[in-house]
């Protein structure tokens, strides 16, 4: 099961910082873990809320950050660079 989930791509929309996280960056693949605003559906302002959360949250170092931000959607969806 725990290779399953290495397997799978998640997105932090919504996610609580830093219980959640923490537990996600013990079974997932920390390159498919992906920042979700979940916008329009979740109200800009807590999207913003959110992304500072995961800017501040001990538990990413500032390369893990720059992945969920931005390289590992790239890595995903090459197209889009």
């Amino acid at each position: 099961m725990r290779e399953t989930l290495r397997n799978l791509h998640f997105d932090l929309a919504g996610a609580p910082i830093p219980e959640l996280l923490g537990a996600l960056l013990q079974i997932a693949d920390d390159n498919r873990i992906h920042y979700g605003s979940d916008y329009p559906f979740t109200p800009p302002d807590a999207c913003v809320s959110l992304l500072h959360q995961i800017e501040a949250t001990p538990l990413l170092n500032q390369d893990l950050r720059t992945r969920i931000f931005r390289d590992n959607a790239l890595n995903l969806f090459p197209q889009l660079e």
